[in-house]
């Protein structure tokens, strides 16, 4: 005899699992708040903004982004201390898609979502654990508030 939750697919819980955090903020901040009216505020995701508008203007060839005028060791960058990882997974796509405020937000969820994916995928959770998991991403405080 199949209980309740064996009678769900498992794509279904999956599908619940991975769409729970980006609902649980878009119900948090629905009422409070236009996704469109977003602008980066505080240093760290205004130079990450500026530095992916950078790559997606002109590619390697910006300027500087430095901590204390000291520039990066590796020659071919110009960009922060952590090189141009962050900027060109960000820069690349957004040289077709265009790059602006809101375009840093839908990016975010795509790829979290891609991730949560890729992890349901390889992780070979039963029913209860895929519960489990989304009831923790959409109650854990840190990835809601830091989500977007």
């Amino acid at each position: 005899m199949l209980t309740y939750l064996e009678r769900i697919p498992r794509w279904l819980l999956i599908t619940v699992a991975v769409a729970s955090p980006t609902l649980v903020l878009l119900l948090l901040i629905g009422f409070q708040a236009n996704i469109s009216n977003f602008q980066p505020t505080w240093n760290d995701s205004v130079m990450n903004y500026h530095q992916i508008a950078t790559f997606h203007k002109v590619g390697f060839d910006g300027g500087y982004y430095t901590y204390a005028e000291i520039p990066a060791p590796a020659s071919f960058t110009h960009f922060f201390s952590y090189g141009p990882w962050f900027s060109m997974l960000y820069g690349l796509p957004a040289r077709i898609t265009g790059w602006s405020y809101v375009t840093f937000l839908i990016f975010n969820i795509i790829f979290f979502t891609a991730s949560l994916l890729i992890f349901f995928t390889l992780v070979p959770l039963d029913r209860v654990q895929i519960l489990v998991v989304a009831l923790f991403l959409s109650t854990f405080w840190c990835l809601i508030f830091f989500y977007f």
